[in-house]
């Protein structure tokens, strides 16, 4: 175990100087990567203090790269990263991904509409599939969400049904049937989009292993 003197005294909170310490060990390498820090239980009972104050300076610790703990292993000094010198010079089996890349690339993102704020443009860009402000039935969707408002109440706000809004469940329940798809609302769940869908279908089969 390493001497540690602490002054209680100071207004400098006691776990800044605690990390203060062990990061001056690890910058001098007084503790070199691979050395062993005792466990938080060693070191709060050493220093007399409460055992979560140890545990945020080794959480501070970690977070700035000095240690690696491993769960139901010992915490250690970890390497040093080498940061790569500007001036050095660039491997040559490092790949040249300019090189790799479709020569069309920057005329496509030179006309996608995901950097084009300009709307007055009367052609449809189809690439950030955004819909098009021009064709947005503006007065159609605040008449529509102003019915759900005086429906609903203020229920209309609040998270509502896991499954989804159960009119919108049986109006696509209402549709499937017009394709010969036999189904009732409680048959139909709303995602938050394709993703999500997939998300659910994939932890619902799959299995460990």
């Amino acid at each position: 175990m390493f001497t540690m003197k602490l002054d209680r005294s100071s207004k400098e909170p006691l776990f800044i100087q605690i990390y203060k310490h062990l990061k001056s060990m690890i910058d001098n390498e007084v503790l070199a990567p691979g050395d062993r820090l005792p466990s938080t239980r060693e070191l709060s009972n050493y220093l007399e203090l409460n055992r979560t104050t140890v545990y945020k300076v080794y959480e501070e610790l970690w977070t700035d790269g000095y240690i690696e703990s491993r769960q139901g292993g010992y915490t250690t000094i970890r390497e040093k990263v080498r940061k790569q010198d500007r001036n050095q010079s660039i491997d040559e089996n490092i790949i040249d991904w300019d090189q790799k890349l479709n020569p069309s690339l920057p005329e496509v993102f030179s006309n996608s509409s995901i950097y084009n704020t300009d709307h007055k443009n009367k052609n449809i860009n189809f690439i950030s599939l955004s819909p098009d402000p021009n064709h947005i039935p503006k007065d159609e969707f605040k008449k529509c969400f102003n019915e759900v408002v005086r429906e609903n109440n203020t229920d209309i706000f609040q998270y509502g049904s896991k499954f989804g809004y159960k009119p919108l469940r049986e109006f696509i329940a209402k549709q499937m049937k017009l394709h010969g798809i036999s189904v009732d609302a409680k048959d139909i769940l709303i995602t938050n989009g394709a993703q999500n869908a997939i998300d659910l279908i994939l932890k619902l089969f799959l299995k460990r292993g």
